[in-house]
């Protein structure tokens, strides 16, 4: 997932050779302060006991780097450069160890710093709050650029010059959406922050800036105000924009969905029940990140420890009974898979994951069909991500269905082009439809970027049998057991070739061993009844 912060500024200095003397936009996504926190020397070392600080240390640093590149360009006086941030980290405070949960000051306060001599004046602090969705607006009004017509609410507005004041909007939904509890919405100015929750908030943030003091039992007519105004806002909300409406390529818009630039919130959005408070919940959602954390570490046990613990406390917690599922499909138990994913799904069906994950269990069980249901409604909730657009083209190729495979997995490689699994898969469904030249190429270009693939080598060993290249073949499947002695397919296709190219004594040998290896392999006696023959 990180790319440290070095490699992005290499990337980006040499975008930077491409854009000429043309007037270019540059985005620059620095993801190194996220959990986990390992900063590279010598910041390691240096803020050993803050290893958060470190890794922003370091990415300042590479901030510089890219500046001291851009002044020595001369490209730096005529550049608006704009640093922000998507959020803080809470580090603890109000229980929550990361971010994602709540919406208090510690993770939604973040820097906003604009730079161009002669366009910024030097020095400038705006101390009344703003969003990052004014961001947009003030460049664009900065650079003297008409902007997009969009409505005011989804857009923003310039704060270039002087603003009257409004309040702020900020959500989260994670609560709601992985776990069933209720989610968080937020208006702020710059003397009170509301939090509509089950247990409703509201903060002096002049006097109480760690917001440690909730008013809102003892402002009653006040908090009322403050949810009206919620309200209010909501009922202005656009409706979320329908992706492809915005007059972009389809490569471009899938790009950007990638990158996850292309959604949109319809606003406050009300649960059925009496959800739990995410408050009186922290604790749970630090275990199942605590716990997905051992997954990804290899650590199944400990990881399916804390799961059964979070479930015994909250039995229809959606993300606990899908960590659940995971796990019982990496320990082999297919019943519990089923149960634990099939359950998620029906207590969160707005969760994308949840049905990727159950879709992976399905087709690993062998129901292609109830798979390929899985993968699309995946899609329909969450339409830019390649995994899923891979697994729906592999269960389409299991059951015949070349031409949508296909489809598959061209979407996915134009979701993310180097995916050397996606070629490879793409090149066999094209050789199976008899575009051999094309089938070779996707393959050729798959073992590029990966030459490990055993398999792949496999397959083009046959797309180049069937196009008459026979001693390219042989090539293809040599490597193929150089990776892997014990390939099956590897070596019965070995065998067939080496007769083909008339070498008997070879194909001999190549039988032997696939004989010791795979004895029941289905094909070995044909071969073996042509070698007989004279």
């Amino acid at each position: 997932l990180e790319r440290k912060a070095g490699e992005t500024t290499d990337r980006a200095l040499d975008v930077l050779d491409t854009a000429g003397d043309q007037p270019y936009f540059l985005w620059v996504h620095y993801f190194d302060p996220h959990w986990a926190y390992e900063p590279p020397e010598p910041f390691a070392s240096r803020y050993r006991d803050d290893l958060y600080r470190g890794e922003v240390a370091y990415v300042d640093s590479e901030i510089g780097r890219l500046l001291s590149e851009l002044k020595e360009r001369g490209l730096l006086e005529n550049t608006l450069v704009a640093v922000v941030a998507d959020h803080g980290e809470s580090l603890g405070e109000h229980g929550e160890a990361t971010h994602g949960l709540f919406i208090y000051r510690s993770t939604i306060q973040v820097p906003l710093i604009l730079h161009m001599p002669g366009v910024v004046e030097k020095g400038t602090v705006r101390t009344d709050p703003v969003s990052v969705v004014d961001l947009v607006p003030t460049v664009l009004d900065l650079m003297e650029v008409t902007p997009i017509a969009l409505p005011v609410e989804a857009a923003g507005r310039s704060v270039a010059g002087a603003a009257k004041p409004r309040p702020l909007y900020s959500e989260s939904e994670l609560s709601m959406r992985a776990y069933g509890w209720a989610p968080l919405y937020s208006l702020q100015d710059d003397s009170i922050r509301f939090i509509a929750a089950p247990e409703p908030e509201l903060y002096d943030m002049a006097a109480d800036r760690g917001e440690q003091v909730n008013l809102a039992p003892s402002r009653p007519e006040q908090l009322r105000d403050w949810q009206r105004r919620l309200a209010v806002l909501a009922d202005r909300f656009p409706p979320p924009p329908e992706i492809g409406t915005v007059g972009l390529e389809e490569e471009d818009r899938s790009l950007l969905m990638s990158l996850g630039y292309v959604s949109g919130s319809g606003g406050p959005k009300v649960t059925d029940g009496d959800p739990a408070d995410p408050k009186d919940q922290v604790a749970l959602h630090n275990d199942l990140t605590r716990a997905g954390a051992l997954l990804g570490s290899g650590d199944l046990r400990e990881a399916g420890a804390v799961a059964g613990s979070v479930l015994a406390l909250d039995p229809d917690n959606p993300g606990a009974l899908a960590l659940s599922g995971v796990l019982a499909a990496a320990e082999g138990d297919p019943d519990r898979v089923a149960d634990d994913l099939l359950r998620a799904a029906e207590l969160a069906p707005g969760n994308w994951e949840i049905r990727r994950n159950l879709a992976n269990a399905l087709h690993a069980a062998g129901d292609i069909a109830g798979a390929a249901r899985e993968y699309r409604a995946a899609l329909e909730l969450q339409p830019n991500v390649p995994s899923v657009w891979f697994g729906l083209g592999n269960v389409l190729f299991a059951g015949g269905d070349l031409g949508r495979a296909e489809e598959a997995y061209r979407r996915a490689l134009a979701l993310d082009r180097e995916q050397p699994a996606v070629r490879a898969a793409l090149g066999v469904t094209l050789g199976k439809r008899g575009d051999l030249e094309e089938g070779r190429r996707m393959l050729a270009e798959a073992l590029e970027l990966e030459p490990a693939m055993a398999d792949a080598w496999n397959q083009l060993g046959i797309l180049e049998e069937k196009s008459g290249n026979l001693e390219g073949a042989k090539a293809a499947y040599l490597r193929v057991l150089a990776l892997e002695p014990a390939h099956a397919d590897g070596l019965f296709n070995a065998a067939k070739v080496s007769l083909r190219l008339g070498d008997r004594d070879g194909a001999r040998a190549w039988l032997d061993k696939l004989r010791l290896t795979a004895p029941d392999y289905p094909l070995a006696p044909v071969l073996e009844e042509r070698l007989r023959s004279p």
